[in-house]
Parts: structure tokens; C-alpha cells; sequence
């Protein structure tokens, strides 16, 4: 329904209240990624977790998290910047397991850090794909 929104069908949105929609949207994938994480664990106890492999663009993955973040990032006052080395893009592996593990990171990584900066870097390094999520915050 946000989305309906943010895009203006009903009608034209000032700034604050297309903020505060991308807010309330931010905070709803992150619900829904709580939510995904505990299912997630009842099935690695049950051994029954399954990997679903197939192409995804690697780029728009990490944009996408940045993107969605980003307020959450300028209301404690952080710095939240995207890295990605030009060579990155499709990558083959299990969408929704990356997105999840890249949502917690970065989640974690602007819970945790109170001043400075989040930083999501991805780059290719002898034929493999990195991802770093780095703070200024206090660590694990």
C-alpha cells in the first residue's frame, strides 16, 4: 500500500510526507524480514531449509538495500553509503537468503552505530563476489 502511495497514484505527496511514507515502508520489509528470519530458523532445526539458486542482478540487490535504509540511516544522523565496483552484476546464488543477509547486516550495522558512518561495499576479487557491510559503531 506504501508503494501505491510513494508513487503518487492517489495523489501528490510533499517531501515530509513522502519521507515519512518511505519510513513507514523501510519499517514494514524490515518486520516482514523478523518474521522471514524466525521461519527461517524453525526450518534449520527441522533440517528442511531449502536454497533456491538462480541469477540475480547483485547490483540492483545492494542498491535496493541501501535505498531502503537510507532514512533510517539520516534520522540517527549516519552517513550511509553504496560501493559497487563496475564489474558487479549478475550473480547466481539464492536472492531472498542474500537480501536477508544483507538487510541484517546493514540493519544491525545502523542499530549499533550512534556517530560516523555504515558503508555497503561489493567488488570482484580473483573471480569472486565480495560484500562488506563496515560501521563506526561499537562491533560484535
Amino acid at each position: 500500500f506504501t508503494g501505491i502511495l510513494l508513487q503518487e497514484l492517489p495523489g501528490t505527496l510533499n517531501s515530509e510526507q513522502a519521507k515519512q511514507l518511505g519510513m513507514v515502508q523501510g519499517s514494514a520489509r524490515h518486520l516482514l524480514a523478523l518474521i522471514n528470519d524466525v521461519l527461517d530458523i524453525s526450518k534449520i532445526e527441522a533440517g528442511q531449509l531449502e536454497v533456491a539458486l538462480s541469477p540475480f542482478d547483485m547490483r540492483q540487490l545492494v542498491e535496493k538495500v541501501g535505498q531502503s535504509f537510507q532514512a533510517m540511516a539520516e534520522k540517527k544522523g549516519l552517513q550511509l553509503t553504496v560501493l559497487l565496483d563496475p564489474e558487479v552484476g549478475l550473480f547466481n546464488s539464492d536472492l531472498r537468503r542474500v537480501e536477508q543477509i544483507l538487510i541484517n547486516l546493514v540493519n544491525n550495522a545502523i542499530k549499533f552505530t550512534h556517530q560516523g558512518k555504515v558503508e555497503i561495499r561489493c567488488w570482484i576479487e580473483n573471480g569472486r563476489l565480495l560484500t562488506r557491510v563496515s560501521d563506526t559503531g561499537i562491533g560484535i
